[in-house]
């Protein structure tokens, strides 16, 4: 993961903080869930892609595919047990500049499961 990767998982995770999330867990070798988090207002477990762009110019990035969000959900479950219901999440951080980023969260992007 680059150095800009990791602040954009970074800066998601805080977001996701100053939302009341629980962050459970950061994922680095993921490809596509990048965040586990527990949404306390819902009680969910959520399984958070973070998606990054150069520039507000560059197409969106590719989300990735069911499969993947389920198979690595899924695996990040079988090693810390049935947390409940579920849901996936993408956050989209855009750079504007001198460190400083738009980001979009998008909830429940896949629906549950």
């Amino acid at each position: 993961m680059s150095n800009l990767e990791k602040r954009a998982v970074d800066a998601s995770a805080a977001y996701l903080c100053s939302k009341g999330y629980d962050v459970l867990d950061v994922l680095d070798g993921n490809e596509a869930v990048k965040i586990v988090a527990r949404d306390n207002d819902t009680d969910e477990t959520v399984f958070v892609s973070v998606q990054l762009r150069q520039r507000a110019s560059d197409a969106e990035p590719a989300q990735p595919q069911r499969a993947e969000y389920e198979a690595e959900a899924c695996e990040w479950l079988a090693d810390h047990g049935n947390l409940g219901k579920c849901r996936f999440d993408a956050v989209l951080l855009t750079v504007a500049g001198d460190g400083r980023a738009l980001l979009r969260h998008h909830i429940n992007c896949l629906g549950t499961f």
